[in-house]
């Protein structure tokens, strides 16, 4: 990556709390189809981490189902 390139994810970011009933039931689909799950903020964060980046704005463009794009830039 350059210094100036940015990763675009388009995924669903569960809230720690109060989440709704449609990404919860996609977290425990995903649990049951691929032994995965949904991710909230600090768990991608993490993982950003990890790989030398970091998330620098989350756009939640469907507010019920918490799908979000992530933006996420060299640290």
């Amino acid at each position: 990556m350059s210094a100036d390139s940015v990763v675009v994810l388009d995924e669903i970011v569960v809230p720690e709390q109060n989440s709704h009933f449609w990404p919860t039931t996609m977290d425990i689909q995903m649990l049951t189809l691929f032994g995965s799950m949904e991710r909230t903020a600090d768990q991608w964060d993490k993982i950003f981490d990890l790989a030398g980046l970091r998330a620098s704005k989350v756009q939640t463009y469907a507010p019920v189902m918490r799908a979000s794009i992530i933006f996420a830039a060299r640290k």
